[in-house]
């Protein structure tokens, strides 16, 4: 596996992971 694919691996796994847990924080605080 590249490095540079690796590193672009991350930073979109960090990025749907924060979407996701801001979802579901909203959805927590809607209740």
């Amino acid at each position: 596996m590249e490095n540079g694919y690796f590193t672009e691996f991350i930073i979109l796994a960090a990025i749907v992971g924060g979407i996701a847990a801001f979802m579901i924080v909203k959805r927590l605080r809607d209740d």
